[in-house]
């Protein structure tokens, strides 16, 4: 079964979780609630992604408006939006898998070839050659 649109953009705003506790913006039964359902790979309500990160679903709104989408929380304009758009301090690059061996993965960003560790923690299967998306520097999808 194809991963939600909804379910996606919890996978890229995870790794925001730790900050957004810390600045007490969420509660720690709103950061089990968002990893409960990433696990478990459930679904998840939408008031529960615009609850844990609103300033990520406004500027999703605004990017679906400039470019024309729905703002339907589709998978294509959620990948769309956290691929193409989403740039910052912990902005959403693309990279090349240089190395994966004993779950230490190192990768070639696509903007400067760099090559840099970078943290797996939902241990998605990768080798050699696969492109990935990454976000605060841990893989988010492999492409």
């Amino acid at each position: 079964m194809r991963e939600s649109g909804l379910s996606l953009f919890l996978r890229y705003a995870e790794p925001c979780l730790p900050h957004r506790l810390r600045r007490g913006l969420i509660s720690p039964e709103d950061e089990e609630a968002v990893k409960w359902h990433i696990d478990e790979k459930i679904k998840p309500e939408t008031k529960l992604v615009e609850h844990c990160f609103p300033d990520a679903v406004a500027d999703y709104q605004r990017y679906c408006s400039k470019k024309g989408y729905e703002p339907d929380y589709s998978r294509d304009s959620v990948a769309d939006y956290w691929r193409h758009n989403h740039v910052g301090r912990t902005s959403v690059t693309i990279g090349l898998v240089v190395c994966a061996d004993n779950g230490i993965v190192y990768i070639s960003h696509s903007w400067n070839n760099q090559i840099i560790p970078i943290a797996n923690p939902r241990k998605i299967e990768v080798r050699r050659g696969d492109k990935v998306t990454c976000h605060a520097n841990q893989i988010i999808e492999k492409l």
